[in-house]
């Protein structure tokens, strides 16, 4: 593992601050049970996966195919796009393109055809979607997704959701993975497929594989609305999630799980500071909007002070959720 992966140190949760002490210690114990749960729940399938992608795995992410591209543009699935599916199609040639396996069908029957699909969900929905698409590009593919993601145009990496221990990532399933594919890089865990995705374009930068000045999160809302209008382009189960877990970001409904989900995009965006843009809507008010005119135009707005966006997301945006969460945890 060699640079992103290894200057990568900063805690996903920070101490200090201004932040209640009480509020730290609670934030905390919504971490370690969400990862508790995570590890209970997923263990026997990232098992059965990790076995069966080990034997055949043939390509690290680090030889994936990259242009020249200065841009990178990431497409989520949030409602956002739309408002911009008659003009989706314009982007196509301005920049690198990067789709999460949830959008691509919608993609391609927008005329975007993106040069790499990022998956990491061990549900087989991923290659249900790839499958729809009719995609038969490029696939970066975590070793713990669904089997039936293998295949000659897959390139494959590691992702760790534990600490780091000795100066590396580990994994809750070292002994199978040590070994079996050494030479395949260990990411630690930014919680969902769009942060992977982005962490992914950074890395292959900072491996001089990539020449991306800029990244474009397109669509990635973390956030739903109640009315069937404004849920994710892939259907309505946002829109039915659980009351319980619904909460308010900065006047945005959504899940307090997608509120983390923002919190680990910031931890990153704090230490590796890349310049970042966004032609999304929902909770990450804090990342600089572009229209899609305005990414037809190059206007690129200023980048904001990242560590002072995640003090501000971390002290004061969490603990407002903090009283809603621990009545159902």
């Amino acid at each position: 593992m060699e640079g992103v992966v290894e200057e990568h140190r900063c805690s996903f949760w920070p101490t200090g601050g201004k932040m209640k002490m009480e509020d730290a210690v609670v934030l905390r114990q919504l971490l370690a049970a969400q990862l508790e749960r995570t590890l209970e729940s997923n263990l026997n399938d990232w098992l059965h996966n990790l076995r069966y992608n080990g034997s055949q795995v043939k390509k690290s992410v680090w030889e994936i195919p990259v242009s020249k591209a200065k841009t990178c543009l990431i497409f989520g699935p949030g409602a956002s796009l739309r408002k911009w599916e008659n003009r989706i199609h314009e982007l196509q040639h301005s920049g690198y393109i990067v789709a999460t396996p949830s959008v691509l069908p919608w993609m391609i029957r927008h005329d975007i055809v993106p040069d790499l699909v990022v998956a990491v969900d061990k549900s087989k929905k991923m290659q249900d979607w790839i499958e729809l698409a009719e995609w038969d590009g490029p696939v970066a593919a975590s070793t713990y997704a669904d089997p039936s993601l293998g295949q000659n145009n897959t390139y494959w990496f590691n992702i760790s959701i534990l600490p780091m221990k000795d100066g590396l990532w580990q994994t809750p399933l070292d002994d199978i993975v040590s070994g079996m594919m050494d030479d395949i890089p260990t990411f630690p865990s930014l919680a969902c497929v769009t942060n992977m995705a982005l962490y992914l374009m950074v890395g292959l930068v900072f491996k001089k594989l990539a020449k991306f000045e800029r990244y474009i999160l397109v669509g990635t809302d973390y956030g739903f609305w109640k009315d069937l209008e404004r849920v994710p382009i892939v259907g309505d189960k946002y829109a039915n999630a659980p009351s319980e877990s619904v909460v308010k970001i900065d006047g945005v409904l959504t899940e307090y799980k997608m509120a983390l989900y923002a919190e680990r995009l910031y931890t990153f965006l704090a230490a590796e500071s890349p310049k970042i843009y966004s032609m999304s809507e929902g909770i990450l008010k804090d990342i600089p909007y572009m229209s899609l005119d305005d990414i037809l135009a190059k206007k690129y707005p200023s980048q904001p002070n990242w560590n002072n966006v995640h003090e501000r997301y971390f002290m004061e945006v969490l603990p407002a959720i903090i009283p809603h969460v621990t009545e159902h945890e």
